[in-house]
């Protein structure tokens, strides 16, 4: 159901640049755009950002028996913001009754129990960033001019993730070898083909190494970071020996080259191996969580919480992706006449270009789910080589080699998407799971440069199509 989505090609790229551009867009705009005030609060850049509510249950996030908490003793002082001077302002807005000396104001310290926690570790963001209201930067709300990025503040700097990834690869359809023989008239039917290759799922490892650059004054960090995603190898292959329908014959016979050494065979055999490797370099604008709320608890006492709700990011770089194939086409005739062939096709797929894509989670306490995708526009350097080897000892005219060589360039397309799960473990540690897409489309495919012919074996055909999808699990380390 999922390869018939994407049997049309053509179709196929149209939607991966549409669809990745229309999310791309749309989480910029999201991501980009101001976060509202609210009378009273205090600048976003000076909000805490997201972290686990503390509580009994949770030893993480409760180093001893006071933290997050204390008793609520009436009156509680609500006063809002002070002013640049520090002036500390009565709930109706006025400078309270006590102001001393000569009529002007003083200041009412703020209760200790709503001061900021002493250990910055006791507020925590997923990528484990301080928000800049501890050491960073405080800048004015809604003065763009000043919005530049602050240091990050607490002491995680650096995030680190790797995963492993098990990936199913989609085949070439319809690319035939052996063709079952019916008096040489009428349509001859594929007896072997690349419809007769199923790819397993294979390991591999994606690994992520970022860097925090700091939060702006709109309430968002900024990271820079590096990724590779591959080690992927998937190798397949299969055999049809002759049985009672009588010797084998070869796709030759389809391309008007009959009398090769692959017709009349015993024995016919194809190989396919590929790989997949990819490197990208990314900027990435991440939003965070809104203010923090105080909760009452019927206990008496006040709990700071984080507000659960959606999580945009964007991200845009450099992206390489290489694909390699190798395809083998073995044919073996025993008895009087010893004749074999080996038919050979590789190609070399390594697409450089410019990406960009963005992700949407919502974050709840330690959990959060979300989707991620993003689209590339690729040149592929391309090389296509193969030949065929042809050995006899019965007809001299059988016995030759010829190879080919094939280099240039094109373009391609790539796009991915994912749905992921998130949940953290400790201050440091979040575990991931994720079921992840990937398509690769402008690429030469090794079983489709078979031109079956034996003055040139080999041609090009760039217009391959590879849809990849897996599941992966791991984990993500903030330092």
């Amino acid at each position: 159901m999922v390869f018939a989505l994407f049997s049309d090609r053509r179709e196929s790229f149209l939607t991966t640049a549409a669809g990745g551009g229309l999310l791309t867009a749309a989480l910029l705009a999201w991501a980009l755009a101001p976060v509202a005030h609210v009378r009273g609060q205090t600048p976003p850049s000076v909000q805490t950002p997201d972290f686990d509510p503390p509580g009994d249950t949770d030893p993480l996030t409760q180093p001893d028996e006071t933290e997050g908490e204390f008793e609520f003793t009436p009156p509680f002082d609500f006063s809002s913001p002070s002013d640049d001077a520090g002036t500390q302002f009565d709930t109706n807005g006025q400078p309270p009754a006590d102001s001393g000396g000569a009529g002007g104001p003083t200041r009412r310290p703020v209760p200790s129990s709503l001061e900021e926690p002493e250990d910055p570790d006791d507020v925590i963001l997923p990528w484990g960033f301080q928000g800049l209201g501890h050491d960073g930067p405080v800048l004015p709300p809604n003065d763009c001019s000043k919005c530049l990025i602050g240091a990050c503040s607490g002491h995680y700097r650096w995030y680190g993730s790797l995963d492993y990834i098990s990936l199913h690869r989609s085949r070439p359809d319809g690319v035939g070898f052996t063709v079952e023989v019916n008096q040489f008239v009428g349509n001859l039917v594929n007896r072997l083909s690349t419809d007769n290759l199923v790819f397993a799922f294979e390991p591999g490892v994606r690994a992520t190494l970022g860097r925090c650059l700091g939060t702006d004054c709109k309430n968002r960090d900024h990271s820079i970071e590096i990724s590779y995603l591959g080690v992927n190898e998937w190798e397949e292959s299969f055999a049809l020996d002759a049985g009672d329908g009588g010797p084998l014959f070869s796709a030759f016979l389809l391309a008007g080259s009959p009398g090769t050494v692959f017709d009349g065979a015993n024995r016919h055999e194809v190989q396919y191996v590929s790989d997949l490797n990819s490197f990208q370099l990314d900027y990435k604008i991440r939003r965070r969580l809104s203010k923090d709320r105080m909760v009452f608890r019927p206990e008496g006492t006040w709990h700071r919480e984080a507000w659960p709700g959606l999580v945009p990011a964007i991200y845009f770089g450099v992206r390489h992706v290489s694909a390699n194939e190798d395809f083998l086409f073995r044919s073996t005739t025993t008895g009087a006449a010893n004749e074999s062939g080996l038919y050979t096709a590789s190609t070399r797929n390594n697409l450089f270009g410019v990406h960009a894509g963005g992700e949407l989670f919502y974050q709840a306490w330690k959990g959060s789910v979300g989707v991620r995708g993003g689209a590339a526009g690729m040149t592929n350097f391309l090389e296509v080589f193969g030949g065929l080897t042809s050995v006899s000892d019965t007809t001299a005219a059988d016995n030759f080699v010829v190879r080919r060589q094939i280099k240039d360039q094109d373009m391609a397309v790539v796009g991915d998407f994912a749905v992921v799960g998130k949940y953290r473990l400790t201050k440091q540690l979040t575990v991931e799971i994720a079921y992840n897409m990937i398509w690769i489309g402008g690429i030469a495919q090794a079983p489709e440069q078979f031109a079956f012919n034996v003055n040139e074996p080999i041609r090009l055909n760039r217009q391959g199509f590879t849809f990849y999808q897996g599941f992966s699990i791991g984990g993500e380390f903030v330092w």
